[in-house]
């Protein structure tokens, strides 16, 4: 079995945490962003997040798990442990390439 790509920013396109009051969807774009992509909780947070932009509000078992997975996420960010921040900078020659926009492996 093969595995399909995917695509993840590399250190110097990594977000800061969003910071101060946020709208979840905000919070779950910037989890979404910088996760690993065979976290097994990746496809439980997208969902969350089109569940805001539909709903506009998270269903209570959803902002339980949702404030647990983050928190961790973010425990992980600060730790720097994220495949996002340790994938190396693009150079600036394939900054405005197409297939050189993200990191696919």
């Amino acid at each position: 079995m093969t595995k399909a790509p995917f695509f993840s920013l590399t250190a110097d396109q990594v977000p800061a945490i969003p910071s101060g009051p946020q709208e979840w969807k905000h919070i779950l774009r910037w989890t979404i962003c910088v996760m690993d992509h065979d976290d097994s909780r990746l496809a439980f947070i997208c969902g969350c997040l089109s569940y805001v932009l539909k709903q506009g509000r998270l269903s209570e078992k959803q902002l339980a798990v949702c404030g647990k997975v983050i928190d961790k996420v973010v425990e992980d960010y600060k730790a720097g442990l994220l495949l996002c921040q340790c994938l190396p900078s693009l150079p600036d020659s394939a900054e405005d390439d197409p297939e050189f926009s993200g990191v696919l492996n």
